[in-house]
């Protein structure tokens, strides 16, 4: 199957899509389909140059396929529902799946694409250039935030995090729109310059290092990943693992776990496991080498500094010697 695409994520097969353009040009409707695989997205231009792209897909886990990341001085995106992962060259990352992101993507990148679930997944994307978004702002020079983004030059966002529930409201509000007759150019530009107000304001809460909000679904997805921790201790896996684990980018989980839990995630785990090795030492007399084996320190030594960083003393002088060697070399 021949497979390519004119604007960011999505997919257009010759043949199996359907386009329909207003009278004036202002707007495009796409649908594709390829058996359970679909895409429902329509594209508004406005007037000074701002870009308003709308999507809802739902891609099998096994689909992937190309896009072509058109240039964009701008971009700014929320999104619901299933994450994707990208490769871009040698680069992998994951986009999209209840995150905000804010890129300038100054030349056009070919990316494969795969969905990490068949959960139905939305977003908006606002295009736009800097000076457009500065008039509408009433400033002149862009705020601290916003070059740090201008500055940004890679095929993944220069920011990706967590939505707010603000966000999720200006999202779903465009996205399931059943908006008809002559107003439907002009409420689409009306609620499009609203979202890109609310984005700018949160581009410059993170900028000022105010702390990530978090929406009940994200609060669920962590006590999942936190109770999953606990239930493995024994096992060590990379942030990566994590991320795909719950459809977060490695950057959003880094935010959002530590506004939920007040430390990084890694922190937080060595602290659930040395909380285990003491009541294992202490409540069941497992020696310090027994105790360490079971919640992933395969060196003794290494767990004992880890521990008495944790809780002031040794490990052995709670519960039973280790074996010979063992303190001496801790």
């Amino acid at each position: 199957m021949s497979e390519r695409a004119t604007r960011a994520n999505v997919l257009v097969d010759p043949g199996s899509i359907e386009s329909n353009v207003s009278p004036d040009g202002s707007e495009r409707a796409d649908l594709f389909r390829i058996g359970d695989s679909w895409s429902r997205s329509n594209h508004f231009a406005f007037a000074g140059g701002l870009r308003m792209d709308v999507s809802t897909s739902r891609f099998e886990p096994s689909f992937s396929f190309a896009v072509e990341q058109p240039p964009a001085e701008l971009e700014f995106v929320v999104s619901k529902g299933a994450a994707v992962r990208v490769e871009c060259g040698e680069l992998r990352y994951e986009r999209l799946g209840n995150t905000f992101e804010v890129g300038a993507f100054r030349r056009p990148l070919q990316l494969k694409v795969a969905p990490t679930g068949s959960e139905v997944g939305q977003a908006v994307t606002l295009s736009l250039r800097p000076a457009l978004l500065l008039q509408l702002l009433g400033v002149t020079e862009p705020p601290p935030s916003l070059r740090l983004v201008l500055g940004h030059d890679g095929p993944a966002p220069a920011v990706s995090r967590a939505m707010t529930p603000a966000l999720f409201r200006g999202l779903e509000e465009i996205a399931n729109a059943d908006i008809k007759g002559v107003s439907r150019r002009l409420w689409h530009q009306a609620k499009s310059l609203e979202l890109l107000g609310l984005m700018t304001d949160e581009l410059e809460d993170g900028a000022r290092g105010l702390p990530a909000r978090l929406t009940a679904t994200d609060v669920e997805r962590l006590e999942r990943l936190r109770r999953s921790l606990i239930e493995r201790l024994e096992h060590t896996p990379t942030h990566a693992e994590l991320a795909a684990a719950v459809g977060f980018s490695e950057t959003r989980l880094r935010v959002a776990f530590k506004a939920r839990f007040g430390t990084s995630l890694f922190a937080h785990l060595r602290q659930l496991r040395m909380e285990e090795a003491r009541r294992l030492i202490v409540d069941e007399h497992l020696n310090v080498t027994e105790a360490a084996l079971r919640v992933g320190y395969s060196n003794p030594s290494k767990f004992a500094a880890a521990f008495r960083r944790q809780f002031d003393t040794s490990p052995s002088a709670l519960g039973p010697r280790p074996p010979v060697d063992t303190e001496e070399e801790a």
